[in-house]
């Protein structure tokens, strides 16, 4: 997606990342770009939101602040 392929491929990919990786800020946060860009408001600002209401993992915290920071960015530009 963000290298110009399909959104809707990515949201696939993306959401069959959840079924292993459900804590992954990451992931939540690439889906929820992912619906932006298929024009799916409502996922994508459960995805959005998701990311910043998660508990940070101690080990990828750096990371964990990095999507937050723009979860938050994306929700108050585009909610």
């Amino acid at each position: 997606l963000m290298f110009g392929g399909s959104a809707a491929k990515a949201a696939e990919l993306l959401e069959k990342a959840l079924t292993i990786e459900t804590d992954n800020a990451q992931v939540h946060l690439h889906l929820g770009q992912a619906y932006l860009a298929q024009k799916k408001e409502k996922e994508a600002k459960a995805q959005l939101e998701h990311v910043i209401q998660m508990t940070p993992n101690p080990d990828y915290a750096l990371e964990h602040r990095e999507c937050v920071a723009e979860a938050k960015k994306i929700l108050a530009n585009r909610f």
